[in-house]
């Protein structure tokens, strides 16, 4: 397609994303004010503290966030891949190291996290997995980035979770400098000149907006087929006779042609294109290199508004009603005390009308009025027991509508209960926000899957043993294993195993409490290996030596002994 073809698309694309999803963006914008304090609009606030009232905010959708927030990052999971088949188990293992070793480099946890603060906030939160080539030029380093998701904007007819029938995404990065451009695109040097040359409209001086479009283009893609293995390998570009060769080495092998979605970026700066390529990782990723988090998910919805939602959206006029009801009861409490005097014009001298508007509102004042004149208080107006019913009822119906239970900290009687009945307390004050949890797997397992492609796409043997070490793996398993681009749909299978200390403690209490009632099947090097020790590696090995001699494993008390020593 010709530069003005592709410009004309991303334009309308972008057009269109923005229109459809701008009723979601204004309730987002809204969302976050409300999580950080912001909840009076400004109209109505500079109304109130005109007529003397006050306007306090009293932020409890803070509290409530920060509770599911907390718990998600008390409770982190790390990705574990599993063998379909007990042949697989191998590349199971290494496929699991090698993601954990990218996640931890990446600080990819802590990232994670604030994917899914930006998603119970105002429903969607986006991450993005790239390979970057600053330190590395040859190979690159895969790299993890927590992404607004006011930059991000998916095809608005979208209806997977995971953007696999999306034709496009769109990210604009705000605030380049032509120096930045020109690191990005070094071998476009006079399209970033011309790009640059053009002040953007609404921008910072000598700074540039850049939109970058991943999309879809369908294409007719060749297949090598193994009908007795069930193998398929992607040709590419292949001649006739290369064709008739590679099926006259076994009957079992066809050649098929589809109809695939290719994966393509583009960028531009203002109305110059950059760049429109195919991915750079394809074949090894063949889905967008971003990772979605939506708190509350609904497809059918016919609104893209109530199709991903977050916490906040049903729980802003709850809020409201706390802020106002709290507000006026307050401004009643401290009117009241201020009752009003009542008097003749010359019941007081001027000294004592001066005395009476000073110390009027205190107790044990001393008033002094003219004979035959009248001074008198009148009653305060006290408060109404509906206003601070209805303050009460905001707060609860905060709780009740987001369903977030203080169970899910598990507060109570914790040192009497065993690691199970804690984990069974916890699992209860979630049952209101299961999606919300359930949706966090679903977006790991996007984002295993896009970690994967890219560990295909990037590493070399050397380098999986480096990181898994030679006893792990050797350079030919890991040549292997790098090979197999497929593996996502039929070796391997993506779980997860908890990173969090408090979860692995009370894992361990469990098994301990187990072994201790006689439990036979749990060794000692079970309880050593689900402990967090920070020796424990010497320990097993210790046992293991052991039990290759013959000797038997020492007891636990006795291994902690010596450990000591």
């Amino acid at each position: 397609m010709s530069d003005i073809g592709t410009l004309r698309k991303i334009k309308a694309w972008k057009e269109e994303a923005t229109s459809k999803w701008s009723k979601w963006e204004t309730g987002a914008k809204e969302n976050f004010a409300f999580a950080h304090g912001e909840q009076w609009k400004p109209d109505i606030k500079s109304k109130v503290e005109e007529e003397g009232r006050p306007a306090y905010t009293f932020n409890e959708i803070r509290g409530a966030l920060k509770l599911v927030t907390g718990f998600q990052r008390q409770n982190r999971q790390d990705i574990k891949i599993v063998g379909v088949e007990g042949g697989d188990d191998k590349i199971a293992d290494i496929m699991t190291l090698l993601i954990k070793n990218v996640v931890t480099k990446q600080n990819g946890e802590y990232k994670f996290s604030d994917c899914f603060s930006d998603g119970v906030k105002c429903s969607r939160g986006f991450l993005e997995i790239e390979i970057n080539y600053d330190q590395d030029i040859l190979n690159g380093v895969i790299t993890i980035h927590h992404r607004s998701p006011f930059e991000v904007k998916v095809d608005p007819y979208s209806v997977e979770y995971d953007l696999s029938d999306a034709g496009y995404l769109i990210r604009e990065i705000p605030n380049l400098t032509k120096d930045i451009l020109l690191s990005r695109f070094p071998e476009q040097k006079d399209k970033v000149i011309e790009a640059t040359a053009k002040q953007e409209p609404d921008s910072e001086k000598n700074r540039w907006t850049l939109v970058e479009c991943w999309y879809k283009e369908y294409t007719i893609v060749k297949f090598l087929v193994d009908t007795q293995r069930g193998e398929v390998t992607e040709l590419g570009k292949v001649t006739k006779k290369q064709e008739a060769k590679l099926l006259k080495v076994s009957k079992d092998l066809q050649i098929y042609s589809r109809r695939v979605p290719l994966i393509k970026v583009a960028s531009v700066v203002g109305d110059v294109l950059l760049q429109d390529d195919d991915s750079p990782y394809y074949p090894h990723l063949k889905i967008f290199p971003f990772i979605p988090y939506i708190c509350d998910w609904t497809p059918s919805a016919s609104k893209l508004e109530h199709r991903c939602q977050g916490i906040v959206d049903a729980i802003k006029d709850p809020q409201r009603l706390v802020n106002k009801q709290t507000s006026m009861s307050l401004h009643i409490i401290n009117t009241s005390a201020n009752a009003p005097w009542i008097g003749d014009d010359d019941a007081l001298d001027e000294e004592g009308e001066t005395n009476l508007k000073k110390f009027g509102s205190r107790p044990g004042i001393y008033i002094k009025k003219k004979k035959g004149s009248e001074l008198r208080r009148e009653p305060p107006v006290s408060g109404t027991l509906s206003q601070f019913v209805l303050t009460d009822r905001g707060s609860d119906q905060i709780k009740r509508i987001s369903g977030i239970d203080t169970n899910l900290l598990a507060q109570t009687e914790m040192k009497s209960m065993s690691g199970k009945a804690l984990e069974i307390r916890q699992q209860q004050g979630k049952t209101a926000i299961q999606e919300i949890f359930d949706n966090l797997r679903l977006t790991r397992h996007i984002e295993a899957r896009v970690i994967i492609g890219l560990i295909l796409h990037s590493y070399t043997p050397e380098k999986v043993v480096r990181i898994c070490g030679e006893e792990k793996v050797t350079l030919e398993q890991a040549s292997a294993i790098l090979k197999n681009i497929d593996m996502t749909q039929y070796d391997i299978a993506i779980d997860e195993i908890s990173s969090s200390a408090t979860m692995r403690a009370a894992t361990f209490l469990t098994m301990l409490e187990m072994k201790e009632k006689g439990f036979q099947s749990i060794s000692e090097a079970d309880l050593i290996e689900s402990s967090d020790l920070p020796n424990k590696e010497k320990i097993l090995a210790r046992i293991k030596s052991q039990e290759e001699e013959g000797q038997g494993a020492l007891p636990l008390g006795q291994i902690t002994q010596k450990q000591r020593r």
